[in-house]
């Protein structure tokens, strides 16, 4: 499966197009996107790590609700959430810890 696609504009005989005439194919993306939503054991041993670190803190009450036009069935709204909520946790673990969200924590046995 390809990870980019040429765009229509591209000239069919130049097969190494440049960066700027390359976009991702969309099932890149969703691959993406469900592999993001599957880490649940990430995201909630990510969110009791983070509440223990401040108590105050009210990450946990984000819950990544998605439009109604991005998904077409309810398991598809709940990756998206998901997804959605790991991101916005990545991004706090990255300010608050010294050490990365991924690849060392998700990865590396930090997720039972």
């Amino acid at each position: 499966m390809p990870v980019w696609y040429e765009t229509a504009a591209a000239p069919a005989e130049t097969r190494a197009a440049p960066a700027r005439e390359r976009a991702l194919h969309w099932a890149t993306v969703w691959q993406v996107l469900a592999w993001l939503g599957s880490q649940t054991a990430a995201l909630e041993t990510a969110l009791a790590l983070l509440s223990q670190h401040d108590p105050a803190d009210d990450l946990h009450r984000f819950v990544g609700a998605v439009a109604p036009r991005k998904y077409r069935s309810p398991q598809r709204r709940d990756i998206l959430a998901t997804a959605r909520r790991l991101l916005r946790v990545i991004d706090r673990w990255d300010r608050t810890f010294p050490e990365r969200f991924f690849p060392r924590f998700a990865t590396r046995g930090g997720v039972p």
